[in-house]
């Protein structure tokens, strides 16, 4: 009986050692790296408390008990294939259930070599446990260490794989940026119908607004002894992949000459973002832009590479005979999307004062992203560009032409579930070149706001005129 009550106490020594030696080495050696659909993933796995966490860096994660095991998964997203944000937002809600489908597929064929994985971590932790702690180390023994530390890994797969459930995302608990995780996907939920019935109206309007165009052109021309230059500004894209084929659109319609864009033109100030805005560099025209508060110093070195964008921060830029100075919004400068306070938009103007000072002469047009730091400047330059506000309006202030483009993205995919829609909204401004190099810089003659409806369909196009306010010095 003495015997008996030893064997069985060596017995449950080795069954213990291998579950602990299972247990220890899933938990720190259980990583697997793989890339499932242009995702790369980094999968850990270790025994504690059952559910599963996804990790999206920087911005939080979202962790649900979705199985039944002391089974504890980890899925962190390390990188995303800058095609696929293209692809996604392209495709509207076609191209993310194709994505989706072909999420779920390579998963399941990845599937197998997480099992693989997690057995063979068990088996071979159970066996080395029981070879360092139990003795004598026999080989018997040994080898019930690898059966029982295999049979607990089976255990702790098949009760995760039997018991697991997606839907447990719906109540999952969010950490981090993602704790607005739900309204970002109550969103993304109802905006995403909507996208191919906006690239249709969008296209519909522009046209028609050529059309409005050209009857203007015949009933107010507007008046000019010298050359013509149309300057388009936009402002506030948001990540609006729309708003790039509106303003291809209107390039190509009202024969504007070059593009002046005054910042926000992602969310997040994130590069991968500007997959969704990418053909802007395929406009046949120049594109000169300015930082907002929205982008990042990633965003500016992106944009950079585009071949026809030029970055006016902080330096004079000169196309077609207008001469354009650019002043980043101090919130540009960081990698964090926050709004800039009082002292930085002080210190901002201040800067660009000193710049204004040392240039020799009078920009005919200066564009920043915040209304506080454009209002600084009115009186100092002719024309005043900005954005930020979402609110499209053209006013004089101490005799410049200060000028707000609104949010040519509508304000991005937030709005297009608003309460109160938000239009996209461009200037088009209207610049006369003196014939003699002698005479004054370029003078506004006109400005054209244009305001589309996004989902009702309907736009307006107003034109005015500008007297003595807008004429370079």
């Amino acid at each position: 009986m003495a015997h008996f009550r030893g064997r069985l106490g060596e017995f449950i020594f080795l069954v213990l050692a291998a579950i602990v030696g299972a247990s220890l080495t899933l938990t720190l050696l259980g990583r697997l790296s793989c890339n499932v659909a242009g995702l790369d993933l980094t999968i850990k796995v270790g025994v504690g408390r059952p559910g599963t966490s996804l990790e999206l860096p920087p911005l939080g994660a979202a962790t649900a008990t979705t199985h039944l095991s002391p089974l504890n998964i980890s899925m962190r997203l390390d990188s995303v294939d800058p095609g696929i944000v293209a692809r996604l937002a392209g495709g509207g809600a076609g191209g993310i259930n194709a994505f989706s489908t072909l999420l779920e597929e390579e998963a399941r064929r990845m599937l197998p070599r997480l099992i693989l994985l997690i057995l063979s971590l068990g088996a071979l932790g159970g066996a080395f446990f029981v070879y360092t702690f139990v003795r004598p180390a026999r080989p018997g023994r040994i080898l019930g260490g690898l059966f029982v530390g295999l049979v607990y890994s089976l255990f702790l797969v098949t009760g995760a794989y039997l018991t697991f459930d997606t839907e447990s995302f719906k109540s999952a608990r969010y950490s981090g940026v993602m704790e607005a995780a739900p309204w970002i996907l109550g969103v993304l939920d109802k905006s995403v119908s909507r996208v191919g019935e906006l690239n249709t109206t969008i296209n519909t309007i522009a046209s028609n607004a050529s059309i409005v165009f050209r009857q203007i052109e015949s009933l107010q021309p507007v008046p000019a002894e010298g050359r013509l230059v149309r300057v388009l500004h936009v402002s506030d894209l948001h990540d609006n992949t729309q708003a790039v084929k509106f303003i291809a659109q209107l390039v190509k319609s009202f024969d504007v000459n070059f593009v002046v864009d005054s910042g926000d033109i992602t969310d997040y100030g994130m590069e991968a973002e500007l997959e969704l805005t990418k053909e802007i560099a395929r406009l046949p025209v120049p594109y000169i832009f300015v930082g907002g508060n929205h982008d990042s110093p990633g965003v500016l070195e992106a944009m950079r590479r585009y071949p026809n964008v030029r970055l006016a921060g902080g330096s004079l830029v000169k196309v077609d005979g207008i001469t354009v100075l650019g002043l980043d919004d101090p919130g540009a400068a960081r990698a964090i999307m926050e709004a800039s306070t009082d002292n930085e938009i002080h210190e901002e103007v201040t800067r660009g004062l000193e710049i204004l000072d040392g240039l020799g002469r009078t920009p005919d047009v200066l564009v920043t992203h915040d209304p506080r730091e454009a209002e600084a400047f009115c009186g100092r330059v002719p024309v005043v560009l900005h954005g930020h506000d979402h609110r499209l309006r053209v006013r004089t202030m101490n005799d410049s032409v200060i000028i707000d483009a609104g949010s040519t993205g509508g304000a991005g995919i937030r709005g297009l579930v608003a309460t109160e829609e938000v239009p996209m909204t461009v200037a088009l401004l209207h610049f006369e070149i003196p014939g003699d190099p002698g005479m004054a810089g370029a003078r506004l003659v006109a400005v054209d706001t244009i305001t589309l409806a996004q989902l009702k369909g309907g736009f307006t196009l107003e034109r005015r005129f500008v007297g003595s306010a807008g004429k370079g010095r």
